[in-house]
């Protein structure tokens, strides 16, 4: 708004099962931490939500919303983007965006 561009369009989509079931599980943030070194993505009835700590951490799921081509915004701040793709030997990899920000990792137990 600041600059008089307009904003990114975010659409709501209903995430394929097999996209959600290849992402969802624990993933490991490596060498740069902010609070938490595991990103956990639960996929349930057509959505993906985000826990901090891990799938199994009992944190409170941040809900996401899908906009296609395995890429994510977060419901509260859509500056937030996930994007997920597929890594070497198989491994799925995760690419944080936040505020011209990149956090990577690697989905565990690959």
């Amino acid at each position: 708004m600041f600059l008089g561009l307009p904003e990114p369009k975010r659409v709501d989509l209903d995430v394929p099962a097999a996209l959600g079931n290849t992402i969802a599980g624990d993933y490991n943030v490596g060498a740069f931490r902010f609070g938490v070194d595991t990103l956990g993505f639960v996929f349930a009835s057509g959505r993906v939500a985000l826990r901090l700590g891990g799938v199994e951490s009992g944190a409170e799921s941040l809900p996401l919303r899908y906009q296609g081509d395995a890429t994510f915004v977060s419901a509260v701040d859509d500056e937030h983007l996930f994007v997920f793709e597929d890594g070497a030997a198989g491994a799925t990899k995760l690419s944080m965006h936040y505020y011209e920000g990149v956090i990577d990792a690697t989905k565990a137990g690959r």
